[in-house]
Order: structure tokens, then sequence, then C-alpha cells
């Protein structure tokens, strides 16, 4: 199943992971650029969760519209 996990903080990185990790094509979206930029390059989020790896098979994106486009579930993982 193709996942969009809308929000990286430490929830929505763990959720991404979980989610991979269970053999869903996931895509974790940042509503900042350069976070998701950081995180693309360390494949860590060092802010909110240092040391846990980020597997190379999620997609790390601040592009909403690419990170919704084909997602068969979206998981809102940000702060309301």
């Amino acid at each position: 199943m193709r996942i969009t996990v809308l929000g990286a903080g430490s929830w929505g990185t763990t959720l991404a992971i979980l989610l991979s990790e269970n053999a869903h094509q996931v895509i974790l979206w940042s509503h900042r650029d350069d976070h998701a930029r950081i995180m693309l390059e360390s494949r860590e989020n060092r802010p909110l969760l240092p040391g846990v790896k980020i597997p190379s098979e999620i997609g790390i994106t601040s592009d909403l519209e690419h990170s919704v486009a084909h997602a068969e579930l979206i998981v809102t993982a940000i702060p309301t």
C-alpha cells in the first residue's frame, strides 16, 4: 500500500518507519523544505529522534502535491 505521512515530527517519523517496516511504500512529508532536505541527506530526524535511522525506502519531501498524488492512505501526524 502507498502511504503518505503528513508531518515529520517525532510521531510522524516514527509512524513512517513502522509502516515501512510492515512492507508499505511510504512518503514522509515535512512542511519545511530545509527539514526535509536535511532528513533526506542524513536519513535521520536529528532534532527530534537523534540516532534513529530513517530507512532508504522512505521517500522524504516537502512537496505536498507530490506526496499525496498517488497515496492510497494518508496519515495525518500534524499538531493541531
